[in-house]
């Protein structure tokens, strides 16, 4: 099985003659694709129509079909990706104590910074602002070196998302000493 770049002949032209070779090429290509042993792809991009050129970077898939509306689906295929299931941005950060803390090891795809906006409240916002930031989803996750706090991430709008950090009793508080590192991730379009 010879599986690489298969070139067309240099003219296609009434009476070209097609090489075995050149038959084989096409053959040990759809069969490596259909038997899972190459070759390989320097891009996906599967917008629903075809035929149109494809701007995916390379090394990526990208999909363009989404989760209609604000309801829930009642009827979905397993397996089956839309963009909604793909993160829209994910990172996580660290923070110090007090009403002015100093946010570090910032680490994200998507994010262009992370600002306090008042008690227990942190903003995470886009790189690229979401087309509908009604259905951003967010999960946080915090871990916390020296207070009993929670995090609970909310979708703000189609720019960013807060994230709350709350006592055990739910009331938005500040870290009261030591030092946080908060995770997120949030799906959507």
């Amino acid at each position: 099985m010879a599986i690489g770049l298969i070139t067309s002949p240099s003219s296609w032209a009434l009476g070209t003659v097609i090489t075995p070779t050149f038959l084989q090429n096409v053959t040990d290509n759809i069969n490596g694709l259909m038997n899972g042993t190459g070759p390989t792809f320097k891009a996906l991009q599967v917008d629903g129509i075809g035929g149109n050129a494809s701007t995916q970077t390379s090394g990526t898939v990208g999909v363009s079909a989404q989760i209609a509306g604000n309801t829930p689906m009642t009827t979905f295929s397993q397996g089956t990706i839309y963009k909604d299931l793909v993160p829209f941005a994910y990172g996580k950060y660290s923070y110090t104590s007090g009403a002015s803390p100093v946010f570090s090891n910032i680490y994200g795809v998507n994010i262009s910074g992370i600002t306090r906006v008042t008690t227990g409240i942190h903003k995470i916002a886009f790189a690229t602002n979401a087309t509908d930031g009604n259905n951003i989803t967010v999960i946080a996750n915090g871990l916390v070196l020296i207070s009993n706090l929670w995090c609970v991430g909310f979708s703000l709008d189609n720019t960013g998302f807060e994230i709350y950090t709350q006592n055990s009793v739910g009331a938005n508080t500040d870290l009261a000493s030591g030092s946080a590192q908060i995770s997120f991730i949030a799906f959507g379009h």
